[in-house]
């Protein structure tokens, strides 16, 4: 399972490699065999230019010993089988023995000079088995595929030794990190790269430092994050511990008017604690009317994100509390900013003035 990958490759260069192979062997056969049929088309030229002369002269004299010798001196060529002398439709003498199969063959007219006159003495037949061609040719591509594949063979084995050692088990090993890795393990860094150190580094090792060079990004930035995250549970602690110790209430609120943050005199004033008024709008959990016409007042944040300015409340403002009660208050809201100087809420301060 681990080595999937290198048998896959070395599959693929063993198939790659027989086929380059078998095509070399068909090209070298048949470069063979064509080379094979261009000898015997010299040898046929051999034997008409050295042979024939002497078979005319032989058979003039008809000196049927030196005919045999002369005969069995044609059967020395390679894959020259059969060799006769016929004329007038019989056969004077004949050497060897014709094959079956294809074969090639070629006459030559025996003529002989007499007192200026050209004298046919007969044909000389000679006749090449080109089985024995094809079978040797056939055997020289048989045992070359043999040899071939035996090399193929082991120069794979080599190769998926050499890319299991050098690539496959690395693979594994990284395989192992990644799946491994945990946010407490980030400043871990990758072994293969670590067991490497002073060689020359390969691809394998470039992705492992690349990696490393990651894990290393992510790891600081991850430490960058938990150190804010914790500044500002710390900040957060601090506001609220300043809210709880402000005398006067305090609601915060975002962009949309929805209540954030509410303090200890704001529950005490609203009878709304924090939880039950965090998300709900602030005309909800701030109901101010005023004190002689009972009307409805106009919502403080409300005139804040309009104007962007601080603002404050109008003279006789009472605050509804949840439970009925009522208090003549005065307050203020406030737009907060971020960093850019965006509205991105209100805060609204108020106290009770009931007895004054």
């Amino acid at each position: 399972m681990t080595n999937r990958l290198a048998y896959r490759l070395i599959l693929w260069v063993m198939a790659f490699s027989l086929m380059l192979t078998l095509f070399g062997a068909v090209l070298r056969t048949y470069l063979d065999y064509k080379e094979a049929i261009g000898s015997i088309g010299e040898d046929f030229k051999k034997i008409r230019a050295g042979i024939v002369p002497g078979i005319t002269a032989s058979l003039w004299v008809m000196d049927r010993e030196q005919l045999k010798v002369q005969m069995d001196g044609i059967l020395n060529f390679p894959h020259f089988s059969h060799a006769a002398i016929e004329s007038e439709g019989r056969t004077i003498i004949s050497s060897g023995n014709p094959k079956p199969g294809r074969s090639m063959r070629q006459e030559f007219p025996l003529y002989h000079t007499y007192k200026n006159k050209a004298i046919n003495l007969g044909t000389l037949s000679v006749s090449a088995n080109l089985e024995s061609i094809r079978s040797t040719v056939f055997d020289r591509f048989y045992e070359w595929l043999f040899y071939q594949a035996v090399e193929i063979f082991l120069i794979s084995l080599f190769v998926l030794f050499i890319v299991r050692s050098l690539i496959g088990k690395r693979l594994v090993t990284m395989a192992a990190y990644v799946r491994e890795l945990r946010p407490d393990r980030l400043d871990k860094p990758l072994v293969p790269l670590e067991e490497r150190r002073g060689e020359k580094q390969d691809e394998l090792d470039q992705v492992a430092a690349a990696i490393n060079s990651a894990l290393h990004e992510l790891n600081v930035e991850l430490n960058r994050r938990k150190a804010a995250e914790e500044a500002l549970v710390d900040e957060k602690e601090h506001l609220s511990v300043t809210l709880r110790s402000i005398g006067d209430g305090v609601i915060s609120t975002d962009i949309s008017g929805t209540v954030v943050i509410m303090n200890k005199v704001a529950e005490e004033l609203t009878g709304w604690t924090n939880e039950e008024a965090l998300g709900r709008p602030l005309a909800e959990t701030f109901h101010i009317v005023n004190e002689k016409t009972q009307q409805i007042c106009e919502n403080p944040v409300e005139r804040v994100l309009k104007t962007g300015r601080v603002v404050g409340l109008a003279n006789h403002t009472v605050l509804v509390s949840r439970n009925g009660g009522e208090r003549v208050i005065a307050d203020s809201g406030s737009p907060i900013r971020d960093s850019e100087g965006k509205v991105i809420g209100v805060v609204l301060v108020f106290r009770d003035i009931t007895e004054r």
